[in-house]
């Protein structure tokens, strides 16, 4: 699962760290991102029930292994100037297992477990139209155990010497504080589908 809130100008700069700062041009700029991602393999138990002859459902338990993650926030202004970076702040954290904002990779190949919770029901209405409602992740709880994590105070750019957007963090002077690993449990985004089905026997229409 990928999950991202960002403003328009984060995914320049993103594209700019990962291809040394082509097509960002001079000027200031506003990094603001949200992400919870997940890669993790899962069972899932599934019961079906009936309300009433119209009224139908299903209820999902899934069980998570999970082998990487990334869940926090990040923020703060960039300014280029002839083509290099002049200033970078940033705030923010993240709890992770690699992390391209901030040229860091997660060594103890840690895995994390948990749970998640889908439901499912549905309304006939008559014969040809039926109301559903589906949702995936309605509650759900991964547990990560002294998982590597960044948290940023303050982290104050000055590069020198024509340092890339992507030289690794060590070369800025700054002042932020890297925990090596913290307890984490994370929680994946809801989502929710409303449809509606019409079934005219010779074809079906969903929306």
């Amino acid at each position: 699962d990928r999950y991202y809130q960002y403003n328009p100008q984060t995914p320049q700069i993103y594209h700019a760290a990962q291809n040394d700062n082509v097509d960002l041009n001079d000027g200031n700029y506003q990094l603001s991102l949200s992400e919870n991602n997940l890669k993790a393999y899962g069972l899932a138990l599934e019961k079906y029930f009936a309300v009433t002859p119209l009224i139908k459902g299903k209820v999902g338990i899934n069980y998570l292994y999970a082998t990487e993650i990334r869940d926090g926030e990040i923020s703060g202004p960039l300014t280029m100037s002839n083509g290099d970076i002049a200033t970078l702040s940033m705030r923010g954290g993240h709890t992770y297992s690699n992390s391209p904002w901030y040229f860091i990779e997660d060594k103890n190949d840690n895995v994390g477990h948990g749970l998640s919770l889908d439901f499912d029901i549905s309304y006939e209405l008559n014969e040809k139209h039926t109301l559903s409602l589906a949702s995936k992740d309605l509650i759900s709880s991964i547990y990560w155990k002294d998982q590597s994590y960044v948290n940023i105070v303050e982290f104050n750019a000055t590069p020198v010497d024509n340092i890339a957007f992507t030289a690794p963090v060590t070369d800025f002077d700054r002042s932020f504080i890297t925990k090596p690993s913290k307890d984490h449990y994370q929680e994946l985004p809801r989502r929710l589908w409303l449809s509606h089905n019409f079934n005219n026997n010779d074809y079906q229409f969903s929306s």
